[in-house]
């Protein structure tokens, strides 16, 4: 889930992965880059610092020197602005690390993403197969499908409501 964060649910055998202590599932804050920006989190690095919305809206704002938010980078990107397409690339090259993590130590048969710029820009979803598959380990990754998530992030929601509630 590629939103203001980046998140990741667990299903396993039917039911939602949770964790001890109910943290399951935050990819966003694994390090990425050593030394690199201060997260929301607090901790220096994480991968949301650079493949989450609000990263790409810091990242296409400090480029174009003028504030932008989501809806615009989506149209530039449309547009095939260079700019906003060297960043979406940048994104995907950092999502595609993380992505390889769960893929080397979970196994998943498939891997759905869920953002706005993936629904916006399917192409995206190639090139982070691509990138992943430089990370990833060559038999996890083959046994691995990619797809783009249906429905919204609402669905997710409440399909953990459901699975908590009865669990």
């Amino acid at each position: 889930d590629l939103c203001a964060g980046v998140g990741l649910g667990l299903m396993v055998d039917g039911n939602f992965l949770t964790g001890s202590s109910g943290f399951a599932g935050e990819l966003g804050h694994i390090p990425i880059v050593p030394e690199g920006d201060t997260c929301h989190c607090g901790k220096k690095g994480c991968l949301e610092t650079v493949a989450s919305e609000w990263a790409l809206e810091a990242h296409v704002s400090l480029a174009l020197r003028r504030t932008v938010k989501m809806h615009e980078i989506i149209e530039m990107a449309h547009a095939r602005h260079k700019q906003v397409s060297t960043e979406l690339e940048n994104m995907c090259r950092y999502l595609a690390i993380g992505v390889a993590h769960v893929i080397n130590i979970i196994n998943p048969a498939t891997f759905y993403v869920y953002g706005r710029v993936f629904q916006a820009c399917p192409h995206l979803l190639d090139l982070l197969v691509e990138e992943t598959k430089q990370y990833a380990l060559g038999p996890s990754f083959a046994a691995c499908r990619f797809a783009q998530a249906s429905g919204g992030l609402m669905d997710g929601t409440i399909a953990s409501v459901i699975n908590y509630l009865t669990d």
